[in-house]
């Protein structure tokens, strides 16, 4: 009977484990943010979602701009609860744009159907979004010449936010940027009087190559956060009027020259290499008045176009994830500071008060609690924020 109870112990984990969250909470200088889970991949199925997702860019396979790879179906797949683009060197007759007549000359001064000497594999979303925090756990490429990327595109003219895009040959950084209208990714860097206009990078201890971590960015009127692993590490000031489809791909370079995104693949470089992607979560804001605290917010800063680091670090002192599959909770908490957790019924009577274990972790049964509707009240720095679990 022991082993039987840790068996099914061990099924709800995995389940929960493997489940989207209901809501993340963000504690932060100004209150609680609430986000909502509204859409996602787990990426735990046997086959990609083709009513989710396709496998090209709509407008092609290829984008030229001296970049190798040929975007083939059969190089993106699900693995072990992994979404996986992988690079080949192989050769492939194709045409990059499948519309366009083989003879027509693209953007790179190429024809249109030629030889690919190497296929790789991306992801774009069949829905489009429009604001909200979008998170990935992704693990990087190795590799010179690799670009894998996590980014938002609206199909609109100079509007995109780069959550993520990596250079195999620098594993301890990432860039990202955001792209609009009026030049929003500008920012004055060392000299007051010079603007840049290429993004920023950011730069870590660890090896983005060799481990999973989560990255994000949150899109809301007048400005984008990026955070790497739950904190906030870069944010720029301006707007973006269109919905965005996302897309993840791994692009193989063939750019010379010395600058950030120059440097193509060599005889260094290994094939075949993946781009690999445990999730992607997307969330709605549903705190009461969160736009209007973040106008006040913005208007207080100035609406600086600017990135502003040591500021933004400190945006989030703490994150909860909270899961519930079949009657059974779990949250999943971190950062420095702590949350309070109770369970409570419709009338707001005390049912149980959750303690975390060494982990930062919190499960508990709900069907021993209750039969009815039950309340999850997380607290944490003299705010409170509720959340409605299912019988």
């Amino acid at each position: 009977m022991m082993r039987l109870r840790s068996l099914f112990a061990v099924m709800i984990l995995t389940q929960l484990l493997t489940a989207q969250p209901l809501e993340m909470l963000q504690l932060r200088e100004d209150g609680i943010a609430q986000w909502s889970y509204v859409d996602g991949d787990e990426f735990n199925e046997s086959s990609i979602n083709e009513k989710a997702w396709r496998k090209s860019y709509p407008w092609g396979r290829s984008l030229g701009s001296n970049m190798l790879q040929y975007y083939a179906d059969d190089n993106t797949f699900l693995e072990e609860g992994l979404l996986k683009m992988e690079a080949r060197k192989q050769d492939t007759l194709a045409k990059g744009i499948p519309y366009w007549d083989a003879d027509k000359i693209l953007n790179d001064g190429t024809k249109n159907e030629k030889v690919y000497n190497y296929t790789s594999g991306m992801l774009f979303s069949e829905k489009k979004y429009y604001q909200g925090y979008f998170e990935a756990r992704l693990k990087t490429s190795k590799g010179k010449g690799y670009f894998p990327a996590f980014w938002l595109y609206g199909a609109n003219p100079n509007e995109e936010i780069d959550i993520i895009e990596a250079k195999g040959e620098r594993p301890f950084s990432y860039h990202v940027d955001m792209h609009c209208p009026d030049g929003c990714s500008d920012y004055r860097k060392f000299l007051w009087w010079r603007t840049s206009s290429y993004g920023d990078w950011i730069d870590l201890d660890e090896d983005l190559t060799s481990e999973f971590h989560n990255y994000a960015g949150e899109w809301v009127p007048g400005e984008i956060v990026f955070y790497f692993d739950d904190q906030a590490k870069d944010q720029w000031a301006g707007n973006l009027e269109h919905p965005a489809n996302v897309i993840f791909n791994l692009g193989i370079s063939g750019r010379e020259g010395g600058g950030s995104f120059d440097g193509g693949i060599d005889e260094t470089t290994p094939f075949p290499q993946t781009f690999e992607v445990d999730y992607v979560r997307i969330y709605d804001r549903i705190d009461e008045g969160w736009k209007e605290k973040e106008e006040a917010r913005l208007n207080k800063k100035g609406r600086k176009k600017k990135k502003n680091k040591k500021r933004v670090s400190k945006r989030v002192s703490a994150t909860a994830r909270i899961f519930q599959e079949d009657g059974n909770l779990r949250i999943e908490t971190t950062g420095l500071a702590k949350f309070s957790f109770r369970l409570v019924n419709e009338e707001g009577v005390l049912l149980k008060e959750l303690d975390q274990n060494t982990e930062g972790s919190i499960e508990c049964n709900l069907s021993e609690i209750s039969d009815g509707v039950v309340w999850l009240r997380s607290r944490a720095n003299g705010f409170e924020a509720t959340t409605k679990l299912g019988k």
